[in-house]
């Protein structure tokens, strides 16, 4: 049984200054890589079969496969483990015909239907990707992504074909393989069933690496512990009565721990945001300078991202943080505002889920669809609905379970959904539609209950729910949107210290089942 964990692509192109080959390839040995595929399109035939006689003599030191890249006549030349094709290559029926039943046969796949039709031509494994752009070959096909990698992992295992195994390959390293790792899992809650990946393939990680064992040391490692997701603490309460339970002291517990909540946000909402999570028992901090985000991220509870006032600057900032965020297990909002408003938003908004996890997405209807399906109804950045509430059920469900987060679709009933549970809040009123930013800001409050609460589901119900209790008690004492902002975060910051038993005697909450 091949274990696929870890599996290096070598190739003289890619190693650093003064290093040889077979000292990279030693090193990795040493640090734990578990498959081995040598890559050579430069060098001649004849230099071929000596370096891989020469690589296979090492690799079986350590009883680890060594797979020839592409050249069948090689491999069977210096009778290597196995071989693994392009879909430009050699056929994978020709190739298992050359090489055998007992060599292994790798195939590289970017669609389900390829895998299918490897599969059905032999390969032992396929080599899913790419999975984000990479600098070691020019890519044919756009990467499959995250998204297109879950897809084909869900065939491979819901099929007769459950043998098969799959391994990412394609921009993977040290920063992103926990995450490769996590999002790629299918999981169907309804049989208790879960798929994950066999094993992801790196090279510039390894081969490029200035200290090769140390690197392949810490990428398997990552692999093996996987990542901290709030969604993995199974805490989500399985029936109204327990979440109502859980929600109740939430807020209270905002106002007693004074979570600090970095906000990357729009320009038009920062006042209205920081306000409101003043109100609500957090403390607020506005900043877009990279320099700060390290710090920053460290001394969060919770961190928002929106994305209403977006430009190239600002993304990167974003993606930092992001990165800096899930490093030091600080939860993240992410707001996508306007996905689809344009081209630009639509492709920042795929890069944002693509660059690491984040626990809550918060969005209308339009731009959940940009995320689900890569366009969504919009007028600039409101969401034009088109859909029952139904199927907006349908829509935070897939994204959820897709994504691995909790999702919340806001409107006239605000959704939300880990995968496993979904509810449908009703609490809220229209005259928060006619003020700037009370969308946005229902973030911030995610957010600071996000920082106090380890099961996000719970925490994101409460904040709804808080939110929308709070635009009721407000809109009954207004005379209209002007006056309802001040009373509106008057009635926020009232609501944690009122009787637990008052405002959850409000909680107009529904579990779908």
């Amino acid at each position: 049984m091949v274990d696929y964990t870890l599996y290096l692509v070598a190739s003289q192109s890619f190693l650093p200054p003064g290093v040889d080959l077979l000292t990279q390839i030693q090193y990795a040995l040493e640090g734990g890589i578990t498959v081995l595929q040598l890559r050579e399109k430069e060098i001649t035939t004849a230099a071929f079969v000596r370096l891989a006689k020469q690589v296979l003599a090492l690799a079986k030191g350590y009883n680890v496969p060594l797979i020839i890249n592409d050249r069948v006549d090689v491999m069977l030349a210096v009778d290597a483990d196995g071989v693994h094709i392009g879909q430009d290559d050699m056929d994978a029926a020709t190739v298992r015909q050359l090489i055998g039943s007992k060599k292994i046969l790798g195939v590289s796949t970017n669609t389900v239907e390829e895998a299918q039709k490897a599969i059905n031509n032999g390969a032992d494994y396929i080599g899913i990707g790419a999975i984000f752009h990479t600098q070691t070959k020019a890519l044919t096909v756009p990467p499959c992504g995250i998204a297109g990698c879950r897809e084909i992992i869900k065939y491979c295992k819901l099929t007769q074909q459950s043998k098969i195994k799959t391994v990412a390959i394609g921009g993977i390293n040290l920063s992103n393989i926990q995450r490769v790792k996590y999002q790629t899992a299918i999981q169907i809650p309804k049989d208790n069933i879960q798929f994950t990946l066999d094993g992801v393939a790196v090279v510039t990680a390894i081969i490029s690496s200035a200290d090769a064992k140390s690197d392949t040391k810490a990428l398997k490692e990552s692999w093996n512990r996987g990542i901290c997701s709030r969604l993995d603490l199974n805490l989500c309460p399985r029936n109204l009565d327990t979440l109502k339970q859980r929600i109740g002291s939430i807020p209270e517990n905002v106002l007693k721990t004074n979570p600090l909540i970095h906000h990357i946000t729009n320009n038009v909402v920062k006042n209205f945001s920081a306000n409101i999570t003043l109100a609500v028992g957090a403390s607020p901090i506005m900043s877009e300078e990279r320099a700060e985000i390290d710090d920053l991220s460290r001394a969060s509870g919770a961190l928002l991202l929106n994305m209403g006032t977006l430009d190239t600057q600002r993304t990167e900032t974003m993606l930092y943080a992001v990165k800096k965020s899930n490093e030091n297990k600080v939860p993240i909002v992410f707001d996508p505002v306007g996905a689809g408003a344009s081209n630009f938003r639509a492709n920042a908004t795929r890069e944002f889920l693509e660059s690491g996890i984040m626990n809550v997405i918060k969005g209308n209807e339009g731009e959940l669809l940009t995320i689900l399906k890569g366009k969504g109804a919009m007028k600039g950045v409101d969401s034009i609905s088109c859909g029952t509430l139904e199927d907006k059920v349908h829509l935070v469900e897939e994204i959820s379970l897709r994504e691995r987060t909790v999702v919340v679709c806001t409107g006239r009933h605000d959704v939300i959904s880990d995968g496993r549970c979904t509810v449908v809040c009703s609490n809220g009123h229209p005259v928060l539609g006619q003020v700037t930013g009370t969308g946005c800001a229902l973030g911030s409050v995610i957010a600071a209950c996000c920082a106090v609460e380890e099961d996000t589901f719970s925490a994101t119900v409460a904040a709804v729910a808080w939110y929308g209790i709070a635009a009721e008690l407000a809109a009954a004492e207004c005379n209209g949107p002007g006056s309802f902002m001040p009373t509106f975060i008057d009635r926020l910051s009232q609501v944690q210290k009122s009787e637990v038993s008052l405002w959850m005697s409000k909680v107009d909450l529904e579990m779908i089942q």
